[in-house]
């Protein structure tokens, strides 16, 4: 229970010999109508001045005012205070802001600034009050963290109504005052205009746990904005649930762009309801076994600069009518997505596509199961845009329908010109519910694809389509390797499948074989039996 909560950290602070401040006993009201500001910081400055351990809330609804100095945008200052706990006696010991009729501008319930250490917040309310201020600033926030702070606990905290953030996590803009060492668990943030949790600039070690993030009015529910020099490093946001209630995405993921990317974030264990995870400029994340409602977005994007990405094991559903999909992995802005696995994924989507790389290098797109739901185009998508593409494999994917549910393309590879696709495996896919299986469209293709073992259904009419926009009107459909060596006996065994006589058009090895899709009595089967590496020597059997 929240009160025996209470009571046992009290107990161990009175046993370290440090004891709480109870706002009462400095002139604090609680009775909702009464400006408390000015006792409660009264309790805050005489608990740090004589080194106690913090101050408490018994339970009432604290109103407090704007602090009166000059250039101030906040009621309760916690100015370089270290060794501290905030801490109410749960949901019924409540801080709000008083109803103004003034324009207030920046105004803060809460501010660490100075380099605080070790503070805890807990079993608290804090209430922004938004809808009683005149004109607010954006800038308005439950807590305030500022750049320096390091080792700050908020748990078992409800954050409401705040014009701006329940809490804005600010690092510095230049190295060295990062936001550091923080723990949010437990908490509950409700109906605040802007997000519940907004991370901006240079942070580290940052740890978001089982909390409740619910109906952001106007802006994301999670909110990464980073600028300056330094992006956040080393977060996990795991155990959420996020009940999305605007048209924005529900959480943003990002760094900065070029040098300075989101590192090392891990976003799992997370229920989305109603909006999406938009990821920019980042390295070495991992969204995984998350739940992710979108009916008007995809579910989770990356774009704009991706490096060492993993999506994986997640639920995702996308029932909007648009042209989006439920994994979309994307190049933006000159910057590349690469190096990505996205596997053991459960996608369902109504429209659109399931899985879309686009423009994208060294992606690997494997143990799916893509659900059409509705009429559908792709079941996976993969097709050069802005620039070149290589090293993709797509396998092992399962692309089905529920329902009234159909696909026009299974898979579908797309290369234009000037932006080639080089190196791509389409292998042990299993299509059903499509009018066509596996495509491959453009002339921008630079290599062999390797195209083999898809298993294709009895209710889709085209299997295979665009073996005549590929090198050589062939696939490699068999053998040890893509293709073998230039010396003498380091070929691989390879099949290949095409249009066409092979001599003068297909590179091979000997013991290669090929097999003409158009072939005639006599001049069907052809195997390479002199020469390496080179487009002559096949012989027809």
């Amino acid at each position: 229970m929240v009160g025996d909560r209470s009571i046992d950290l009290r107990l161990a602070a009175a046993k370290e010999g440090r004891v709480l401040n109870n706002v009462k006993d400095f002139g604090a009201f609680g009775n909702g109508l009464a400006d408390d500001r000015a006792a409660i910081q009264a309790a805050i400055d005489e608990a740090v001045a004589h080194n106690k351990g913090g101050i408490l809330f018994p339970p009432g609804t604290y109103r407090v005012f704007r602090s009166g100095a000059p250039g101030e945008r906040w009621s309760l200052d916690l100015n370089g205070v270290r060794d501290f706990l905030v801490m109410g006696e749960g949901p019924k010991s409540v801080v709000k802001l008083v109803d103004t009729t003034s324009p207030t501008g920046d105004w803060h319930v809460f501010i660490l600034r100075n380099g605080c250490q070790r503070l805890v917040f807990k079993d608290l309310v804090i209430d922004g009050n938004r809808t009683g201020l005149t004109k607010p600033d954006e800038q308005s926030h439950g807590i305030e963290v500022e750049p320096g702070t390091e080792d700050l606990v908020i748990d078992r905290c409800i954050l409401r109504e705040c014009f701006g953030d329940g809490v804005r996590l600010l690092g510095a803009k230049q190295p060295g005052k990062n936001v550091k060492r923080l723990r949010i668990e437990n908490c509950l943030f409700q109906t605040n205009k802007r997000p519940g949790l907004a991370i901006q600039r240079a942070l580290e070690q940052i740890s978001i746990t089982n909390c409740v993030f619910d109906a952001t009015v106007t802006d994301q529910s999670i909110d990464f904005e980073p600028s300056g020099s330094d992006a956040p490093t080393d977060l996990i946001i795991q155990g959420c649930l996020i009940n999305h209630t605007n048209g924005t995405p529900a959480v943003t993921l990002s760094g900065i762009s070029g040098p300075d990317p989101l590192v090392r974030c891990k976003f799992s264990d997370n229920i989305v309801l109603g909006g999406q995870i938009f990821c920019t400029d980042v390295n070495q994340l991992a969204i995984q076994n998350n739940i992710v409602l979108s009916p008007k977005r995809t579910p989770i994007a990356v774009t704009r600069g991706g490096d060492a990405v993993v999506i994986a094991g997640n639920l995702l559903v996308n029932d909007g009518i648009s042209e989006s999909a439920a994994i979309s992995l994307s190049e933006g802005n000159q910057r590349h997505m690469t190096r990505a696995l996205v596997t053991n994924n459960h996608c369902f989507v109504r429209s659109g596509r399931g899985i879309r790389c686009l423009t994208s290098d060294d992606v690997v797109i494997q143990g799916n199961m893509v659900v059409a739901t509705d009429t559908c185009t792709e079941g996976i998508l993969v097709r050069s845009e802005t620039s070149s593409m290589d090293n993709i494999s797509v396998r092992d994917n399962d692309i089905t329908v529920k329902g009234a549910g159909k696909w026009n393309f299974g898979i579908r590879v797309g290369a234009s010109s000037p932006h080639p696709v080089s190196h791509i495996s389409v292998v042990g896919n299993s299509i059903r519910g499509a009018a066509s299986g596996v495509a491959f469209e453009g002339r921008g293709f630079r290599q062999t694809p390797v195209c083999a073992l898809n298993r294709i259904a009895d209710d889709v009419p085209s299997p295979f389509l665009g073996i005549e926009n590929l090198p050589f009107d062939s696939v490699v459909v068999g053998g040890a390797t893509s293709r073998g060596g230039t010396t003498a006996s380091s070929g691989t065994g390879r099949f290949v499948a095409g249009l066409g006589d092979p001599n003068n058009k297909v590179n091979g090895n000997v013991g290669d074989i090929f097999q003409r899709l158009d072939g005639i009595p006599g001049a069907t089967l052809y195997v390479k039996e002199m020469g390496d590496s080179t487009n002559t020597g096949w012989v027809a059997k």
